[in-house]
């Protein structure tokens, strides 16, 4: 009986830290890449949305498009913001992605921009150092043509 007792009141401990962590970072939103959007207007026909994801499928060479995903941060939370860009890509420095934030006022805070190290499944981390109550956010991605990439997910991490 007491080894039982001893044995849960460790269980329940061990869960306990695992549900109050304090420090680590974990997503607050996930945006899955369809609610990303084309960036120009005239790129309508080149982006496509997937139940997993969004590429460029344009089929000429080097005609890289911008998609724009939207970005959600906690209102109390006022040490600026990261996020984490998930995404899959069959080389390296084919997918760059940046962080922009505005104050509510629509100046700029601060940007951040990253590109895919290697090929295969990855995730761009951008981070920005402030941020206010009513700040905003959004991320600007530019994908390779001929559905080289495919932007999974974009994860606030505050």
């Amino acid at each position: 009986m007491k080894v039982t007792t001893v044995l849960g009141m460790g269980l329940a401990g061990v869960m306990a830290s695992v549900f109050m962590g304090g420090n680590a970072l974990a997503a607050s939103t996930v945006v899955g890449g369809a609610a990303c959007h084309y960036y120009d207007g005239n790129d309508v026909s080149n982006i496509e949305y997937l139940s997993y994801g969004v590429l460029n499928t344009s089929t000429i060479a080097n005609n890289v498009k911008k998609v724009v995903c939207p970005v959600t941060k906690q209102s109390s939370n006022f040490g600026g913001l990261t996020v984490k860009v998930n995404l899959d890509s069959n080389g390296p420095r084919t997918v760059s992605c940046t962080l922009y934030g505005y104050d509510v006022t629509g100046k700029a805070m601060g940007l951040n921009t990253v590109s895919n190290r290697t090929s295969g499944k990855e995730s761009l981390m951008l981070k920005l150092p402030t941020s206010t109550p009513r700040s905003y956010f959004s991320v600007v991605c530019k994908l390779p043509s001929n559905e080289a990439s495919v932007l999974y997910s974009v994860e606030s991490l505050n």
